[in-house]
């Protein structure tokens, strides 16, 4: 992975770990975690309830999609329904794209799709080939 992906998400991750938001976050909220229900129109389930800005949500959001879909518009129909900054978002999926690429080169599998995490991680779309 390029140093200035690398630095950008060293960056942003230190200033995240420094957030001292005490907005309970869902920390793995994406369509497959979101379920119709009786006692409320929708229902997330399955959280791993970390504590900090829900930007940080913007990540699962956008990565548990196809490399086809419109990222810089899921990120921002995101924001404004969290209220949260849409730079801070797109930041955020950045740079949780960036650690998520490089583990799952390092470990194996396939949590999320390769392409939309280089899509996430160059801000471009169709990701830039990297070679595995």
């Amino acid at each position: 992975m390029p140093t200035r992906e690398v630095d950008w998400a060293r960056e942003l991750i230190t200033q995240l770990a420094e957030d001292r938001t005490a907005t309970m976050l869902h920390a793995d909220l994406h369509f497959g975690n979101v379920l119709r229900a009786e006692r409320e129109p929708w229902l997330a389930i399955d959280p791993i309830g970390w504590r900090g800005t829900a930007a940080f949500d913007a990540f699962t959001v956008v990565a548990k999609t196809t490399p086809t879909r419109d990222l810089a518009g899921l990120i921002t129909r995101f924001s404004h329904a969290a209220q949260v900054d849409p730079e801070l978002a797109e930041r955020s999926c950045h740079a949780r794209a960036g650690t998520a690429y490089l583990h799952q080169e390092h470990v194996g599998g396939e949590w999320f799709d390769r392409d939309v995490l280089l899509a996430l991680i160059s801000g471009t779309s169709p990701p830039r080939p990297w070679p595995r």
